[in-house]
């Protein structure tokens, strides 16, 4: 039941203690650059599971602490609550209602989370005979051009004469080959369901390596196309790249985990209520604005009986100079002295603008006033989310005195180490002046710089912290040009800007009146997370203050098996018996 391909898209498994702490859920950050934070085995279910509601920091939800308190006590039950779910590095959101499902499991309690609408449907192949479909996988067997999600398991191969593959598409294909033989049996090791399910998404999905048709051809031209995709519900990945050399494109090496994808989560959520739009997003960070990508993505539902069930994405990357281009041509006038005009996402971030390095920002970073208008008219709606598992770069503590002796000690200090750094650099000035050059490893630069970059190094601490910031989405589907005639005292501002849909997409194209002054005093819309600071007090002492949640016991120490003794010690089936 766990099973991420049975769970679906934006649904999850999570594992809780007998504290109401986290062993396993998809947003338990547990590092922070590479590191452990010194916090990671102390996360709360009530920090992961954001609540959409008013409430303030640490103000957690009743009802989610009413289903916490069951889970701790290992009832076994369901509750749904309206979530506010962030992704792609806490860019976006989604607002929806999940469902969760929760139960004992050993010492700890197992709850199974479950998105609104399509969570609880499922495809189900009718009638359809895998062992045949499989004697004909010419599209698998035939092509490189696809990858499985690499974390799941479809089948491995264990044993004395286990075999290790270069990739996990080489193992699948080698058991795809087994599956052919009359004398073939499902392993243990084999996740039957998932590779029957996989099986089949292959046979249906094998039009993809046809021959393009020549207007196929002509409209990939035309938009310059770098690469077509498609992820199934399975976790199979396919692809056709329209870049002339043999290599795999990037997109594919990073992208290649299907329903755990952003775009693949962004697409089922967007296209449930919008039906074949495409949803684009280019990169948060532009390196070179002429060879950005644009990604669009389209879901593919399964749809019977007013059931639907998510099945797939398709979607492609083209050059952003294409829709660059598209905006000069239809509307020339944005590009005038006295208007600005801007394509943005759902999520309010810049795809086309006159300056290239707007390009992936936030539009409220980049003109305020004009983003709280469009909050204030109801374009966008603003979300408040916290962090409670950030980290914060904070000044380390002072030493505290401990006699009237050690308040003179550091000033005589900082003038031993003025005196020590002139008379350092008085003498590398005289090596300098009496010829002895630049070198590559100058102890004096480096004496200089060491004790330079010390200081630099101890001048913060990475601590534990809690944040909040505001995430925006778009709230109308129809709009209307508006007239904000009385927001403004300019006698040549009629209007602040105006607003229309790109059909069939996530995006907006957004003028503004220059002549409306874009002021950045009053308003508030950095995107970056801010710290929460609770009356002068630690975050940890706030915490204790707070946290009366419910705690359970364990009911006893399990550190042996009763027949532990009964198993044969000369035996390698046996797990626990370390062998030379």
């Amino acid at each position: 039941m766990t099973m991420p391909h049975r769970i679906g898209v934006n649904g999850y498994a999570a594992i809780l203690t007998n504290n109401g702490l986290v062993l396993l859920h998809p947003d338990h950050r547990t590092e922070f650059e590479g590191i452990i934070k010194p916090t990671f085995n102390r996360v709360d279910m009530t920090e992961v599971e954001i609540v959409d509601d008013n409430n303030e920091p640490r103000d957690f939800n009743k009802a989610l602490l009413e289903m916490r308190d069951k889970i701790v006590k290992q009832e076994t039950g369901y509750a749904s609550f309206k979530v506010k779910t962030h992704m792609d590095d806490m860019r976006r959101v989604i607002l929806n209602t999940r469902h969760y499902f929760y139960t004992k499991i050993g010492p700890f309690s197992l709850v199974i989370a479950m998105p609104d609408r399509y969570g609880f449907n499922r495809i189900i192949y009718n009638g359809a005979n895998v062992e045949e479909n499989a004697h004909n996988l010419s599209g698998l067997e035939n092509t490189r051009y696809w990858k499985i999600h690499p974390e799941w398991r479809y089948c491995k191969h264990y044993g004395e004469k286990r075999i290790h593959f270069k990739s996990p598409e080489n193992e699948l294909r080698y058991f795809l080959n087994r599956l052919k033989q009359s004398n073939w049996k499902w392993s243990r090791f084999c996740n039957q369901g998932l590779v029957k399910l996989f099986i089949l998404d292959a046979k249906i999905t094998q039009w993809y390596e046809e021959h393009d048709t020549h207007a196929i051809k002509d409209k990939i031209r035309i938009y310059n196309v770098r690469i077509v995709f498609m992820a199934t519900h399975t976790g199979l990945t396919r692809w056709k790249s329209y870049v002339f050399n043999d290599t795999e494109p990037e997109f594919i090496r990073t992208n290649n985990k299907a329903i755990d994808e952003i775009w693949y989560k962004r697409s089922i959520e967007y296209n449930y209520d919008s039906p074949r739009s495409f949803i684009y997003s280019v990169p948060s960070i532009q390196r070179n604005i002429s060879e950005s990508l644009i990604t669009a993505t389209s879901s593919v539902f399964a749809e019977t009986k007013g059931l639907k069930a998510p099945a797939a994405v398709v979607g492609f990357q083209f050059d952003h100079s294409v829709l660059n281009s598209m905006l000069v041509d239809l509307a020339r006038p944005c590009y005038s002295a006295d208007l600005s005009c801007f394509i943005l996402d759902n999520n309010a971030y810049i795809l086309v603008s006159k300056q290239d390095a707007n390009v992936g920002r936030f539009f409220g970073s980049v003109r305020p006033k004009t983003m709280h208008l469009l909050v204030e008219d109801g374009i966008y709606h603003k979300t408040r989310i916290f962090d409670y598992q950030s980290i914060c770069y904070k000044d380390p503590p002072q030493p505290k005195s401990r006699s009237p002796a050690y308040k003179v000690s550091p000033f005589y200090t900082n003038i031993f180490g003025i005196i020590s750094w002139i008379f350092t650099s008085i003498m590398c000035f005289i090596r300098s002046a009496l010829g002895a050059g630049v070198i590559k490893d100058n102890p004096c630069l480096r004496a200089i710089t060491h004790e330079y970059v010390k200081r630099a190094v101890e001048k913060s601490l990475p601590t534990p912290c809690d944040r909040e910031f505001w995430l925006y989405t778009l709230k109308q589907r129809s709009f209307v040009g508006r007239n904000t005639e009385k927001r403004n005292a300019a006698a040549d501002c009629l209007w602040n800007y105006i607003i229309q849909p790109v059909p069939l997409s996530n995006l907006v194209l957004l003028v503004v009146n220059e002549k409306c002054l874009d002021s950045m005093a009053g308003y508030n819309f950095v995107s970056e997370p801010v710290e929460l600071l609770y009356n002068n007090l630690s975050m940890p002492c706030y915490i204790a203050t707070k946290n009366n949640y419910t705690r359970r016991r364990y009911i006893a120490c399990i550190n042996k098996h009763e027949n532990e003794s009964r198993l044969n010690p000369m035996s390698k089936k046996y797990c626990g018996i370390t062998w030379s």
